[in-house]
């Protein structure tokens, strides 16, 4: 769902705040790089931890699409 700027910056804060694990899946880069520690790429039917951050992700996704295109 879309939130303001208010609800944005309460659930961000909220996030950070919280001890435990949370799985986070949003298209917004700011809420994701301001709350996540590690991040888990789903591909080719797996699931495993990323190594870096997601200005490498958005890197690895070009190559990735490179290798792979037909």
């Amino acid at each position: 769902n879309h939130l303001d700027l208010e609800m944005r910056l309460a659930l961000t804060m909220a996030l950070q705040e919280f001890s435990g694990a949370v799985l986070v899946v949003s298209h917004d880069r700011h809420l994701l790089k301001s709350t996540t520690d590690d991040f888990l790429l789903v591909a080719d039917g797996k699931v495993e931890t990323f190594d870096g951050d997601l200005d490498d992700y958005t890197r690895w996704l070009v190559e990735y699409r490179q290798r792979n295109a037909p």
